[in-house]
């Protein structure tokens, strides 16, 4: 049904992948995509998706690339949709362009649309290929895709420890931070950042620490939108004053705050916003926070610790992505993992476990991808295995075409 890759395939639609990376914000709730038309290995149209109610990728590349599209090859990092949203359907603007082939890296994900377009394009006599640079691709859209189109925030948990399981060393100078691990971890913790619409630490690490949470390790090079997240901490003490002038949460369970409610408008020229949430065993309910992220339209959350703030979100099964550094020292002494219970319930029927002898009482994960990062070592878990949801939205193609290997 689908035909095989070509061999400029790979790098065309690399390109494409690039473009829906390097937009200018974040397009939550829509999913990052990009779009190439090329003829004879020459690019005459590009397209990014920039967000609701923006034009598609598909229909921006055509557009730039007017008639000459007939009889060239549209590359796009998802499939071109077949409904009708808050934008007319892409499937009738490629069939209308004369296109004679579409090279697809992964099918649409959302359970709330029928899809359909791939088959539609067959259909129009429009050749198919399904599975270029599909790690990539998903990669771009994993957010939307294990929220089921963000019917709930996402939630990637950042942990950065020593290889006896330190946060810090127990000596260090007050208020300013520690770096256990390299330049090039925190560098690519900070691209992490830029897909984030909030990133939370605790109190204890605010205080500690006092961190910036902005991203001015990223340069023009990296695949990323052009927008900081939202820094915020979660706190039962006073807020610090070290964002001051930047917008910024505070997510608290004390009432003497005078918290703002997360569903009232942010008043012109106010940074600070004070959000009361319910109370979990003296601290802040982290599915509290969770619900009331959607009064800061914020999608997506990075939880960077300290050691009590990452247990309270694994203890809660609200973890969707764990992204673990581990520097290559010893420390022997400082913050570390406190004990904490997970409960039977924060384990989805659909996940089971690896090991069913530990099933009961755990949160699962499988390990999506391993690698070096300078001297450290970087371990991407996720609880949606990603390598049978790739297979499942390229129908197996992707096995079929050489891997880019991805990247989180």
């Amino acid at each position: 049904m689908f035909a095989a890759p070509a061999p400029a395939d790979r790098e065309l639609m690399i390109q494409a992948v690039g473009l829906a990376a390097r937009i200018d914000r974040r397009p939550w709730p829509n999913p990052p995509v990009g779009a190439i038309v090329a003829r004879d290995g020459e690019v005459i149209g590009r397209g990014a998706h920039q967000g609701p109610g923006t034009a598609h990728a598909e229909v921006l590349a055509l557009r730039e690339a007017g008639s000459r599209a007939r009889g060239a090859t549209l590359y796009c990092t998802l499939e071109p949709c077949n409904h009708q949203g808050r934008t007319p359907p892409c499937v009738p603007a490629v069939l209308a362009s004369g296109v004679a082939r579409v090279v697809v890296a992964v099918r649409d994900p959302n359970p709330t649309v029928a899809g359909g377009g791939l088959e539609r394009l067959l259909d129009g006599g429009i050749a198919v290929t399904l599975g270029v640079c599909a790690d990539d691709a998903i990669e771009l859209i994993w957010p939307f895709v294990v929220t089921g189109a963000f019917v709930r925030p996402f939630v990637c948990l950042k942990t950065a420890t020593s290889l006896d399981g330190r946060f810090a060393p127990a000596a260090r100078r007050e208020r300013a931070p520690v770096y256990v691990t390299s330049e090039l971890a925190r560098h690519e913790v900070h691209v992490l950042r830029r897909w984030s619409d909030v990133v939370l630490v605790g109190g204890e690490t605010m205080r500690a620490d006092a961190p910036r949470l902005d991203t001015r390790m990223v340069t023009s090079e990296d695949a990323c939108p052009a927008c900081d997240p939202i820094p915020a901490v979660a706190t039962s003490g006073e807020p610090g004053d070290e964002w001051t002038g930047r917008r910024h949460v505070v997510f608290t369970n004390r009432r003497s705050l005078n918290p703002i409610p997360a569903s009232s408008p942010e008043k012109s020229g106010q940074a600070l916003r004070v959000v009361e949430c319910d109370e979990c065993e003296g601290g802040i309910d982290p599915a509290s926070i969770l619900e009331r992220l959607a009064g800061l339209d914020a999608f997506t959350l990075l939880v960077e610790g300290g050691p009590r703030l990452a247990a309270s979100f694994l203890e809660a099964g609200v973890v969707d992505r764990w992204v673990s550094y581990t520097a290559p020292v010893v420390l022997g002494s400082g913050p570390r993992w406190p004990d904490f219970a997970i409960g039977k319930e924060a384990v989805p029927d659909s996940i089971s476990s690896p090991r069913p002898e530990i099933e009961s009482g755990t949160v699962s994960f499988t390990l999506t991808r391993v690698a070096r990062c300078g001297p450290d070592l970087k371990a991407v878990w996720d609880r949606v295995p990603f390598a049978a949801t790739r297979d499942r939205l390229t129908d197996g193609s992707a096995s079929q075409v050489p891997a880019s290997g991805g990247g989180a």
